[in-house]
Parts: C-alpha cells; structure tokens; sequence
C-alpha cells in the first residue's frame, strides 16, 4: 500500500503502480498454493479489495462492477465500509495515545469526541444502516470506546488511564472482531485476521505475563526475605547475640555485659578466640543501632515487612 501510495504521488506513475499490484497478485498466489486450507481468507479479501480500488482510482474501473470476493453479499461495498470504519477507529486511537503521552489535558479528549461525533460517527452509523452485512460490531466497539474515552476525560483522569485503554483496545477488543493492531514508530497498522488464531496469541501472550509477573513476585519475595532475615540478627542486642540461637551452643560462660568466656567444653576462650568474639560485637553494636534507628523511623517496620511477605506468598499462591 505505501509503494503504491508513492508510486501516485510520484506524478501518478501508472506504470509502477501496475508493477506493485502484479507483484501482489502473485505473492498472493503463492500464498494460497502454499497455505492451502490454512488460507486466511480475511486476509486474501484484504489484498483483493485493495487492488480494487486502486483500479477505481487509476480509472480502469467505473465502480459499476461487483467483486464476488469482496463479501457475502457479492458487493464491495460492505468491505470498503469496514475499511473505513477500522482506518477511523485505529486513527482516534492512535491520535489518543500520542495525547496521552504528550500529557494533553482532559479539555483536549472532550474536544476531540466532540469533534469526532460530529464529524464522523454520526455518518458512519447511516453508512452502517445502509450495508447489513458490514459487521457491526466493529462499530459498536469504536462507540464503546470513545464513550470510555469521554467517561474518562469527564473524570479528569490521569495520562496512564487513556494508554492503558489503548492497549486494552488492541489487546482485547480488536482481536475477538478478528483484526490485528500493530504499533508502528511511524503510526500504526491493522490487519484483518482469524480471530482464533488472534485469540490463541491472546491466550498464549497473557500467560507469558502471567509467567513474568509471577517470576518478578517470586524475585521480590526473596528479596524481602533476605531483607528481614537481615533485619532480626539486627534486632537481637549485642548483650544477647551469644546467649541467644544457634551461638549460644558454642559457649558455656559469660561476662556480665554476655559477652562469652568459656566454649561449650568449659575451657576459657583463647586471646585468638577473645578478639573474634569482640570483633563479632562491634559489628552488632553498630547493626542493632542501625536496627534501632529504622524503628524510630518506622515503628514496628519488622511485623510490617512480615505482613508484605505473607502477602506476596499468598499472591503468588493464587497464580
């Protein structure tokens, strides 16, 4: 489409206009030979339809006759319709997602629906009257839509809200009418596709998401662990860190101040043995008051970072 598009700005080369669509027709056969029953006819349609009306434009065609490929009903009219339906569906979209991203404020959403009911919908819902096979659901999403779309800007709502109805509407409301909305640094690009095969990239997309979010929980959730686990050696006051857990069985005696004397066997510690146990008590000396200073801050952080990882534990549980 865009070679032709450059070909008829290129002084309407009617020449390399007919090169392109016979490059087409046959990329299309050898779609078809090679595709079988696997054919996706939407897609097919598309390229016929195409070239349909590139003849009308060149004047080879007076718009009289009937394409048997075109819809149900024999015409081209139906498919032209969802043509356009689709170009001004996708094009509001992609108009709001710009916006949102430039941070435009939600007077500008209300102006734009304003300007697209009247410029647009209300013609398109008379077209739609007029063509029974064009499928009207693909209009009835598009009203949906810019109804969220005002609903939204009525609210005041913030920039995320108006991208995240943009994916929504690629990612879940376009695939089940069978069209594919591709993102594009330079804009965007629909295609007509099998919506089961839409739906199977749907399903199969979700739950690569679902798999990443739960690795990313499951990375969190170590992550705290080891923060808490850090946190009550911390909590323990260097006057009990000996006589207290797992330490506790290396020694037999201690000092007033609990710092230990004797080993498990009762022989007094070694001068060796003296300076690593000191050593080890500066070091918590100065982790207890880092302890204590996080809880002045923060009253009762530790029971708060054991509610957030039991938390985390159920969430992960429910994937």
């Amino acid at each position: 489409q865009r070679e032709v598009t450059a070909a008829l700005v290129d002084n309407f080369n009617t020449p390399r206009v007919l090169r392109v669509l016979q490059e087409l027709v046959t990329a299309a056969n050898i779609y078809m030979t090679s595709a079988g029953s696997a054919t996706k006819s939407l897609l097919v349609n598309k390229a016929a339809m195409f070239i349909a009306k590139t003849f009308r434009t060149l004047g080879i065609d007076d718009n009289s006759a009937e394409y048997p490929f075109a819809s149900s009903t024999g015409g081209g009219g139906d498919q032209e319709m969802l043509t356009e339906v689709l170009d001004a569906f996708c094009g509001f979209r992609e108009d709001v997602r710009q916006a949102a991203r430039a941070n435009q404020d939600p007077e500008w959403f209300k102006h734009k629906v304003s300007s697209l009911e009247e410029s647009l919908l209300s013609g398109l819902r008379d077209k739609v009257r007029s063509q029974a096979s064009l499928l009207p659901s693909v209009l009835s999403a598009f009203e949906d839509w810019v109804a969220k779309i005002s609903a939204t800007a009525a609210a005041q709502g913030a920039k995320t809200e108006y991208l995240q109805l943009c994916d929504s509407v690629r990612d879940d409301t376009l695939p089940l009418l069978g069209v594919r909305l591709e993102d594009k640094p330079e804009g965007f690009l629909w295609k007509l596709d099998d919506p089961e095969v839409l739906a199977r990239e749907r399903t199969a997309k979700q739950a690569a998401a679902a798999a990443a979010a739960k690795t990313k929980l499951e990375n969190k959730l170590t992550k705290a662990k080891k923060e808490l686990e850090k946190w009550e050696v911390c909590a323990v006051p260097p006057s009990a860190m000996f006589k207290e857990g797992p330490a506790a069985e290396k020694y037999s005696q201690w000092n007033e101040q609990g710092v230990p004397t004797h080993d498990k066997e009762g022989k007094e510690l070694s001068k060796k043995q003296s300076q690593g146990v000191e050593k080890e008590l500066k070091k918590r000396e100065a982790d207890h008051a880092k302890f204590l200073e996080q809880e002045a801050k923060e009253g009762g952080f530790l029971d708060k970072l054991r509610a957030e990882i039991t938390a985390m534990q159920d969430q992960i549980a429910a994937m």
